[in-house]
């Protein structure tokens, strides 16, 4: 599940979270979108029950996640 704050550090920020439920590192791309598009972060070798983070200004709400296993060559998506 993907975890929603507004107004996250800065007005106008929004911060989406997912946590590893995977027994092993993954890498993940988080993507919020905004007025001007996707914007998207990726964070590598998460660990364990550890947090991935990324975050925005202007989000509209839309969240777009994606994770593979670290070290997978599976590219990781993206949203259209």
């Amino acid at each position: 599940t993907v975890e929603t704050k507004h107004n996250a550090t800065f007005k106008g920020n929004t911060s989406a979270s997912v946590i590893n439920g995977c027994g092993k590192p993954v890498d993940v791309r988080i993507c919020l979108m905004t007025h001007k598009g996707w914007n998207c972060g990726d964070d590598s070798a998460v660990a364990s029950q550890a947090k991935a983070t990324h975050s925005s200004f202007n989000a509209t709400g839309e969240v777009f996640v994606d994770a593979r296993m670290t070290g997978s060559k599976k590219a990781l998506n993206s949203p259209r």
